[in-house]
């Protein structure tokens, strides 16, 4: 009996020893970073990340999950990779910031035919702005003054919000404007832009605790697809512009 004891706990330290340390991939629903399709997912960030993964020969495949969600997985579980993830002063020491891949201007749009003031960062605090919960957004416009904010859990919520008239404005990236036709009928040609907030870095983050050696191969990779083209021609399919 001692002896099969002793057996059943050899075989649950190897079990875990030989899933420890193995890396799960979370993301949220950010078209033109990283979007869920038919067949699986894109994006100019999934695509990075896929070949990182198939070249790492990485097990676990891109989950999307909840924005929320996501973040927290990845603030409270060691061996969590992230995307897309902007850098900022309020989330810098919660991640390991693993990969920059692009930057993005931060805007406020609205309706093309809308009556709405945009011009201005001013004159958009009058206004009723669609935000995403936990987003870059939700912090920066209330700590420039905005008091008028809608949150919705993902940015398909803020466009029909939008359309049917219950928010103003919205803030977005100005790369994904024209990737809401399928999800909610409203092209890039039906919108204005607006003011911009800021330029977004946007990243690959993981869990904090992420181990030194993974991160250094991680990078390593990365930088391998800058020398060969694969991350120049990743951006360019979905035209943004790579980082040099």
């Amino acid at each position: 009996m001692k002896k099969i004891l002793q057996m059943s706990l050899c075989l649950l330290f190897l079990s875990n020893a030989a899933t420890a340390g193995e890396l799960k991939f979370f993301s949220a629903n950010f078209p033109p970073y990283s979007f869920p399709t038919e067949t699986g997912g894109a994006g100019a960030m999934h695509d990075v990340v896929l070949e990182i993964i198939k070249r790492h020969n990485h097990k676990n495949k891109i989950e999307f999950i909840p924005w929320a969600r996501a973040r927290f997985e990845a603030e409270n579980n060691p061996d969590i990779v992230l995307l897309p993830l902007a850098r900022t002063k309020d989330r810098e020491e919660k991640y390991t910031w693993l990969l920059h891949v692009l930057d993005d201007p931060y805007v406020i749009v609205t309706l093309k035919d809308s009556k709405a003031d945009i011009s201005t960062i001013e004159a958009a605090k009058k206004l009723k702005i669609g935000i995403l919960t936990g987003s870059v957004a939700d912090a920066l416009l209330r700590d420039l003054g905005f008091t008028n904010l809608e949150v919705a859990s993902n940015d398909v919520q803020n466009v029909k919000k939008l359309k049917l008239g219950r928010i103003d404005a919205w803030v977005v990236n100005l790369s994904g404007l024209g990737h809401y036709k399928k999800e909610a009928q409203l092209e890039r040609k039906d919108m204005r832009v607006g003011a911009e907030l800021t330029v977004l870095k946007e990243y690959v983050g993981a869990s904090k605790t992420l181990d030194k050696e993974q991160v250094q191969r991680w990078q390593k990779t990365f930088e391998d697809m800058k020398k060969d083209g694969s991350y120049q021609a990743i951006l360019k399919k979905y035209g943004m512009n790579p980082l040099k």
